[in-house]
């Protein structure tokens, strides 16, 4: 099942967008203005503030890829001035059922194993399009929010707060 997305909302300074993911439903919100971002990072922290989650709160991040990019700089170095504690690479730690490293799987192959998710690949064109734009088109949005998602499950599940 191909991932859907409906825009909610259009306004000056975001845009709102609903993916239907599997079932699963994620809010995505597009802007370049840091009170937006603000304002999200404190919505979810109020949210999570009395979780009975046996974990810390996690977010996944999606980061567009160059081919020597170092992530956690790029992030710091944004208008936004994201501070990251550590940014890891969850393929280093996922493991099959049998506790054996999918390191080496493709994207499509750990959603697969882990998720229990058929088909979920990550476009090779949309990756290396330009990001740099004012607006994602609606694939470039569904694959980067598919991504977060997917790395946020993925951490969680296997626990990186503890690595």
């Amino acid at each position: 099942m191909a991932p859907t997305i409906k825009t909610m909302g259009e306004y000056k300074s975001h845009q709102v967008y609903f993916i239907n993911f599997f079932g699963q439903n994620l809010d995505v919100t597009q802007t370049e203005t840091p009170s937006i971002i603000r304002r999200w990072i404190r919505d979810v922290v109020y949210r999570h503030r009395r979780s009975r989650s046996s974990h810390p709160l996690v977010v996944g991040v999606g980061v567009q890829w160059t081919p020597s990019c170092q992530d956690v700089r790029k992030l710091e170095i944004t208008r936004h001035q994201l501070e990251i504690g550590e940014l890891l690479d969850a393929r280093m730690y996922v493991v099959d059922s049998q506790g054996s490293s999918l390191r080496g799987r493709s994207f499509e192959g750990i959603v697969e194993e882990c998720m229990g998710l058929e088909g979920v690949k990550l476009d090779r064109k949309i990756s290396k399009s330009d990001w740099s734009v004012d607006y994602l088109s609606k694939e470039q949005l569904v694959q980067v929010s598919v991504d977060a998602y997917v790395s946020f499950k993925l951490g969680v599940d296997a626990r990186l707060w503890q690595v």
